[in-house]
């Protein structure tokens, strides 16, 4: 990554209707390509909390474990 460049992503889902494990969680098509290809691999949404709630520390990186 460059110096003093980032990126950030925002996923909100409302919707009574679905579960944990019924929500995937992979960046959007129209951003990735060969110049910026993901930074994350896809994962459901209950993978990501279980992984989160083992956490023990509040300064552990809770997306380190999804890392392509």
């Amino acid at each position: 990554m460059a110096y003093g460049l980032g990126r950030a992503a925002a996923a909100f889902e409302i919707s009574k209707d679905l579960k944990e494990d019924d929500i995937m969680i992979d960046p959007a098509e129209v951003l990735v390509n060969a110049s910026n290809p993901p930074v994350f691999r896809a994962f459901q949404y209950i993978e990501f909390l279980r992984n989160y709630m083992t956490k023990t520390d509040i300064n552990d990186d809770a997306l380190e474990h999804f890392k392509l």
